[in-house]
């Protein structure tokens, strides 16, 4: 008994002490607040973390602070927020911080920075600070870790030797093959609409009807009006014979600086996606075919690709463009082969790391735009990047022999009420009705009728 006695003894003496230790060591160590403690994974400029709790933001954020925030992919931002200053337009106030410092995979906030942003920049004050967020930027970004620090910042993240996700590019044996084959869903990892996008209704998807070869990329859109005060990108190049800007009003806001004005609707591929550092040198080759009825709502009548930064930032070299005009309007009809060289990385420019096909609807558009089959993307070297999606080396490319295809019917919003609509004696991946079978429908209904009536006029005879 005295043995037991004096183990519990013990052991509550053991246990008090770790509880009070614990307890010192928790309410004098006020060195990080966590935010993101797991994975978290986003893109197209959506929020990794979000504080909303107006107190707990103004308890967190406090004089000295530092925000810390460890990720992997593309950008990360931090914004500070109010729903409750009057004196801004609707209450409102977005602040974004720019990073203090940003390399290796962490970036930081200092709390004059969020002054200098939320008070200065905004003329708001901290008594109106509601929220704050940690932000990506548009491409898919993890971030792995973020905490607020009262102390110092050990800006060096914790490194494997040997990172298992980072992507080196692979090279493919066989030079025939394409890098981007859309044989696969893999597909979806590589080719991603714009952040713009969405503003012209603008999706992606594989289609095997009348497809290059065995699958092909189909691009459809649904833009009921031309879109108020946004221009695409290169509208304001455009001049007519005389050297007068064809669209003054995007003439203007090009000359004005105005934010927001110029959008970039389509979709694009970026550089990291295959393991490259940029597209600087590199060469793409692919086949494409405009839909005839949509070359009419798009600026020039052209589908314009070009090179970016990170934050689509064109280089000052004139885009390609995919132009419709009097002299392929008779093959529209037809794929094409085509392709676009990346200039070489120049001293002093910031690199090449997206490539943008731009889609630059100048009306309302409702219906399939373009196909696409067969991407390949040559490096300055030579080498050509691996396929990524499972090409089917089974189905024959078609080429113009197989005569002339009609994608899915689709015309301008303009149109839509004043044209007579066809009716549609094939059936395609829409839908539609045979003729035969609704011929076979009729002859069937009236046989049966038939048989009826000759009953009818013979029943006395049964009966």
């Amino acid at each position: 008994m005295k043995l037991k006695r004096f183990i519990s003894a013990f052991t509550s003496v053991v246990l008090g002490t770790s509880l009070f230790v614990s307890n010192a060591v928790l309410a004098s160590a006020e060195d990080d607040y966590i935010l993101v403690s797991e994975d978290v994974t986003a893109s197209n400029w959506l929020q990794a973390y979000t504080m909303q709790d107006p107190n707990e933001v103004k308890d967190i954020l406090k004089e000295g602070c530092t925000v810390v925030v460890e990720y992997t992919g593309g950008t990360v931002e931090f914004v500070l927020q109010s729903w409750t200053d009057p004196n801004a337009p609707n209450s409102e106030v977005w602040a974004q911080v720019k990073p203090d410092t940003d390399k290796d995979g962490v970036a930081t906030f200092t709390y004059a920075s969020m002054e200098k942003s939320f008070i200065e920049g905004k003329s708001s004050s901290w008594d109106y600070l509601d929220a704050f967020h940690i932000g990506v930027g548009a491409d898919e970004t993890t971030v792995h870790k973020a905490y607020v620090t009262y102390g110092e910042v050990n800006a060096t993240p914790e490194k494997e030797e040997n990172k298992e996700d980072e992507k080196k590019p692979t090279t493919s044996e066989d030079k025939n093959i394409p890098t981007i084959s859309f044989d696969a869903k893999a597909w979806t990892n590589y080719l991603k609409p714009t952040p713009d996008a969405s503003l012209a209704g603008i999706e992606l998807e594989s289609i095997t009807t009348d497809s290059y070869q065995a699958t092909s990329l189909v691009v459809n859109a649904n833009l009921a009006g031309a879109l108020e005060g946004k221009w695409p990108a290169y509208a304001a190049s455009i001049n007519d014979d005389e050297g007068n800007p064809m669209y003054p009003d995007a003439y203007e806001a090009t000359e004005n600086e105005v934010e927001g004005a110029f959008v970039r609707m389509g979709f694009e591929l970026n550089a990291a996606d295959f393991g490259l550092e940029n597209f600087n040198g590199c060469t793409f080759e692919f086949y494409h075919l405009f839909n005839e009825a949509a070359y009419d709502a798009l600026l020039n009548n052209a589908m314009y690709i070009y090179p970016t930064t990170d934050a689509y930032e064109a280089s000052s070299v004139m885009p390609k463009l995919l132009k419709v005009d009097t002299l392929t309007r008779e093959n529209i009809d037809f794929y094409k082969k085509d392709f676009i060289a990346v200039t070489g990385l120049v001293e002093g420019q910031e690199p090449m790391t997206k490539l943008i096909f731009e889609i630059p609807f100048m009306k309302g558009y409702q219906g399939e735009v373009f196909r696409m089959d067969n991407i390949k993307i040559i490096c300055p070297d030579g080498s050509v990047v691996a396929n990524v999606d499972s090409y089917n080396s089974t189905f024959k490319p078609r080429n113009e022999s197989d005569g002339k295809i009609k994608p899915g019917s689709a015309q301008t919003v303009e149109e839509e009420d004043d044209t007579p609509k066809k009716n549609n004696t094939k059936k395609d991946d829409k839908g539609g009705f045979n003729p035969i079978i609704i011929l076979v429908v009729v002859l069937v209904i009236g046989a049966i009728g038939l048989v009826v009536v000759i009953l009818l006029k013979n029943k006395n005879r049964y009966y």
